[in-house]
């Protein structure tokens, strides 16, 4: 008889604790990062295209479709592209001039942006608070459920797949995945699912990849650790190399009682080897990436031709 296939970390790992582990990436976080993401978007020369044109049964689709390994797509997915439609209400008004690097921007057209993996919604708040048309989707349900709760992005997350994005193609000005969302699943796998998010793009549009610098982390890299999390648990994280994929182990305790442990493996990318994947995808790597936030991340700007 044969082993039953391992549940793949990804589908178990964002429960309820995982916010305690990673509790230092907060809103203030997101905040900063976002501004630095528009600054940049700002600042060069949009390619103008025609103005995006949302399908008429976009909604339909998105919730028809079946994700893998995931069931449906939330029930409010026609809402979340609905909610697309126009700016969040209470969002700021966007300043005079206010225009993206990106197709139909410079027109007064407001673009429609895809936060992918948006998990809790800290980085889709900031970008609809900008006035932005933004949606997001994430796999986790425990961390779309806090996006929910924000007065911001409720109604604008839906539950997916990263693998099977459940939106048409040429849809998107911008799309983000911020946060090391990419390198989850094996090589071919990665490569697929920038493929379908380079798809998702209309041309001229950017894909902003932000990944942590190979060169930093393995030079920083701390064995094991152990802080104090929620409560009084005691997070413990053990850190190694893998060939080219870095892996954590991480056990939540109260005392004698275990509230959580799960693994997780990240493939390491080096700057080359995405630029080689953005080309395969039809995508542009700018020359230069961005260094991030400084705190070991790297940035990089692939573009659709």
């Amino acid at each position: 008889m044969s082993r039953p296939e391992a549940e793949p970390w990804w589908e178990s790992a964002f429960g309820a604790e995982y916010l305690s582990v990673y509790a230092h990436r907060d809103d203030a976080l997101a905040g900063r990062e976002v501004a630095a993401l528009l600054k940049r978007l700002r600042g060069s020369p949009p390619r103008e295209r025609q103005a995006p044109a949302w399908p008429d049964d976009a909604g339909q689709r998105l919730a028809g479709t079946v994700s893998v390994r995931s069931g449906n797509p939330s029930a409010s997915a026609q809402e979340t592209i609905r909610g697309a439609a126009v700016a969040p209400a209470h969002a700021d008004t966007p300043e005079p001039g206010w225009s993206l690097a990106v197709p139909g921007s410079a027109s007064g057209h407001l673009p429609l942006v895809l936060d992918a993996g948006c998990g809790t919604g800290r980085h889709l708040a900031h970008l609809r608070a900008a006035g932005l048309r933004a949606i997001g989707f994430d796999f986790s349900s425990h961390l779309l459920a806090v996006a929910s709760r924000r007065p911001v992005t409720a109604g604008a997350v839906a539950r997916a797949d990263l693998r099977l994005p459940p939106f048409p193609e040429a849809s998107f000005s911008a799309i983000f995945l911020l946060f090391t969302v990419f390198g989850y699943f094996d090589d071919d796998t990665n490569a697929a699912v920038l493929g379908r998010l380079a798809r998702l793009l209309e041309p001229g549009g950017w894909l902003v990849l932000d990944l942590p610098d190979p060169v930093r982390l393995r030079a920083t890299l701390v064995p094991e650790s152990q802080r104090p999390g929620r409560d009084g648990a005691i997070i413990h994280e053990r850190r190694r190399l893998a060939g080219t994929r870095v892996e954590k182990d991480v056990t939540i305790r109260r005392g004698a009682e275990m509230l959580a442990t799960w693994r997780e493996s990240v493939r390491i990318y080096e700057r080359a080897e995405i630029d080689a994947l953005a080309r395969t995808s039809g995508l542009s790597p700018d020359p230069q990436p961005d260094p991030g936030d400084g705190g070991g991340r790297m940035v990089h700007w692939l573009r659709r031709g």
